[in-house]
């Protein structure tokens, strides 16, 4: 049975007895009181990425970090992680943009610049305390999340290696025994005639039996296309996603509880947008080729909590196995005729599982720890077709990778105001790769329609070994202030390049990139709560930064990934909360990143020779300025109802795109407002008329200067303009 229809019996399995469980006391469950967005955006917020056994509070934590619960995510309206892109201090959550669903994050100027599966993310992807080995299948929509946390800085001794820029950590939603249905359906368009993009999406809950509790989760979206294809005369961008994830929760009582989560997607359409400006408009494309996009995933996660007296503590394990696929192709020219297309197709399955200790002892020592163990495959294959030139060459590898760790941290209180936090991780990490580089000669050594090489010029094994270390310190002076500050080692892996097109630039191995970073913050909650204001300040040493160089030249495009640079980083970032009257809160932010290479490894600009040249170039996506700005104002409507509005404006600087800093990205600054109505005589019921990217600016993720290419200009992943929504949301 395909795990498709797997899924599909699931659904319909776990929906029935849902429903059939609940309809006998349906009648008799209480409304639970609803949250106003603006009592949401003021209210205490619970962090689990510290994994403490009960969690803790946002305010508590020592480092910098931007939390939202579900109440929180709900006001402002949160449908994926690329949603809050631009509203929080130094941290960009964009998409790579050239294939679907594959993230380019970057935290603190720290981030990657390619969608090669093998090159490790600076900024971790965690869901359900899974992480994500790649970063395909991270930038999708998604739907009815209880938390999203985003750690700046290092994260090394809880997370591991490859977060030296941060973490991202997502929580699904979890039943507790409530029976509980909500609904969403929403519609948004540019008004200009381009497609319409429908989302459909429900989650159901509820008791099966006394101590086992459901919940199905499913979203369906229809993305009819934004840009207009000058070219075929139809709509580009088109994308239907949809998935399904069950989850059961087990609770005997007596501190034991299991939980298990299984998620199934698939995403397909067109490939990704690729705009040329010499051949078109704003938000125009005149590709030739529209591509296509058909990637899905399976997903499961088995958490176990054991209640334990040792330390009045809390055992955690955690199983995660995923497995992804995308096969793609899309228009790299951009223009009128075929010139240069692109095809790809990655393959993924991982497995982890990580086993901790959480608990307090002497009523002053917080401990975890833990080991942790992961492994990975990954087979890639690409297509280089240079129709112009008559050549087309398939080329790719395999790789396998594992992973152990063992990890501790201890929060000591000295005094009653003062905590002293150290904490280590010893992590391993082999890898091992099979690669065949580019050939425009028959016979070819890879197959990208069978997915098969036969031919390997490349073959290689490496260990890497980080030790990661963190020390801070925590002074409360008084109820609700904090100062802290830090110092940890970050650790980002090395290993080696699938998307080698030549052996004379070699596939690896890359050494793994390491960074010092010292930090110092402010936490408070001042005038009796009115004002939540958290400010931090970093400065971070970077050692033989790992860069990925996308070269042009006549046979394409070729990336290389070296160690080519040391690095200092240094900024602050800024968040406030103000709640300014009843119904009305204010909610900023401000992050400034200087970023500077202080030595050079490698030539970076191209000019076969290391020199200042080099040591002047831009890091690639360091936006130096980041800041925000949102006001949300709900209020009673007599005996009708309350209605809510939300107004936000976000911006982020300009950037070199690439190292040898030909192509730069753009200033963006994006307006976004909603209007919602609750109406009192249909009680769950929220109808939202709401309105994106409003100034209509025009982004992009890539800007790689065709050169050589005979089509010229240069090659543009946009992003969309001016949006229109209407949303109706339902739960009981």
């Amino acid at each position: 049975m395909t795990g498709k229809l797997c899924y599909k019996h699931l659904l319909s399995a776990s929906l029935t007895a849902i429903l059939l469980a609940q309809s006998a006391n349906a009648q008799e469950r209480q409304d639970e009181p609803s949250q106003s967005a603006s009592e949401a955006l003021v209210g205490e917020i619970v962090v689990t990425a510290t994994k403490k056994a009960d969690g803790e509070s946002l305010q508590e934590v020592p480092a910098a970090v931007t939390a939202y619960g579900s109440a929180q995510l709900e006001a402002v309206q949160f449908r994926s992680l690329e949603s809050l892109a631009y509203s929080m201090p130094s941290v960009q959550l964009d998409p790579v943009g050239t294939q679907k669903g594959v993230a380019n994050f970057t935290i603190r100027g720290l981030g990657v610049n390619s969608s090669v599966p093998s090159i490790e993310p600076t900024v971790g992807t965690f869901v359900d305390g899974v992480y994500l080995g790649t970063n395909y299948g991270v930038v999708f929509d998604t739907f009815d999340i209880d938390s999203v946390e985003v750690l700046r800085g290092p994260q090394g001794v809880l997370f591991g290696r490859n977060v030296t820029g941060g973490a991202v950590s997502l929580r699904t939603s979890r039943p507790d025994g409530k029976f509980r249905v909500k609904l969403r359906a929403s519609a948004e368009a540019s008004l200009t005639g381009t497609g319409v993009n429908q989302t459909y999406a429900a989650s159901v809950e509820g008791t099966l039996a006394d101590t086992l509790f459901a919940k199905v989760t499913g979203y369906f979206s229809d993305d009819g296309g934004y840009f207009r294809n000058i070219t075929l005369n139809r709509n580009d961008g088109k994308l239907r996603t949809w998935f399904v994830r069950p989850t059961l929760v087990w609770n005997p009582g007596n501190g034991f509880d299991m939980t298990l989560i299984g998620e199934h997607g698939n995403s397909d359409g067109d490939g990704g947008v690729q705009s040329n400006p010499r051949y078109a408009g704003k938000f125009e494309v005149a590709s030739n080729d529209p591509g296509f996009t058909d990637s899905h995933y399976n997903a499961l996660t088995h958490e176990t909590n054991i209640d334990v007296g040792v330390g009045d503590g809390q055992i955690t394990n955690i199983i995660g196995y995923r497995e992804f696929h995308i096969a793609s192709r899309y228009d790299a020219d951009g223009s009128p005729t075929t010139v240069y297309h692109i095809a790809y197709s990655t393959r993924q399955n991982q497995f982890s599982n990580e086993l901790r200790y959480a608990g307090r002892f002497f009523d002053r020592v917080d401990l975890v720890a833990g080991l942790y163990y992961f492994t990975q495959n990954i087979t890639y294959l690409s297509r280089d077709d240079l129709r112009y030139a008559n050549l087309q060459g398939d080329f790719g590898g395999r790789q396998y990778s594992n992973a152990l760790g063992a990890f501790a941290n201890a929060d000591i209180d000295l005094f009653q105001n003062l905590t002293l936090g150290i904490g280590t991780r010893i992590s391993r990490d082999y890898k091992r790769v099979a690669i065949a580089t580019r050939r425009f000669a028959n016979p070819q050594p890879c197959d990208i329609i069978a997915e098969t090489c036969t031919t390997y010029d490349f073959r290689s094994n490496r260990t890497f070994n980080s030790f990661t270390p963190r020390v801070s310190l925590k002074y409360e002076p008084a109820q609700g202030i904090q100062l802290y500050g830090s110092y940890s080692k970050g650790a980002r892996s090395g290993g080696y390049n699938l998307r080698s097109v030549t052996t004379a630039a070699p596939p690896g191995p890359f050494n793994d990139e390491k960074l010092d970073s010292f930090e110092v913050g402010f936490k408070g909650d001042l005038f009796d709560r009115r004002l939540r204001l958290n400010i931090s300040a970093y400065d971070t040493k970077v050692n033989r930064m790992q860069r990925e160089q996308t070269q042009v030249n006549a046979a394409g495009t070729q990336t290389v990934i070296a160690n080519t640079a040391d690095a200092r980083l240094r900024g602050f970032e800024a968040e406030a909360t103000v709640s300014v009257a009843k119904g009305l809160v204010f909610k900023g932010s401000v992050g400034y990143v200087d970023g500077k290479y202080t030595r050079i490894i490698a030539d970076i600009s191209g000019d076969g020779i290391i020199n200042a040249t080099d040591l002047a170039l831009k890091i690639p996506r360091l936006a130096p300025w980041t800041y925000s700005a949102s006001l949300f104002y709900d209020t009673e409507i007599g005996s009708a109802g309350s209605a809510s509005f939300q107004l936000s404006f976000d911006h982020r600087d300009g950037a070199a795109f690439n190292d040898r800093n030909v192509g730069f990205l753009p200033a963006i600054d994006n307006l976004y407002t909603n209007l919602a109505f609750e109406p009192e005589a249909v009680p769950g019921l929220k109808l939202s008329i709401y309105g994106k990217n409003l100034l209509n600016e025009r982004n992009y993720g890539t800007d790689t200067p065709l050169g050589s290419i005979p089509s010229g200009g240069s090659h543009q992943t946009v992003d969309k303009g001016r949006v229109f929504g209407i949303e109706v949301n339902y739960k009981f």
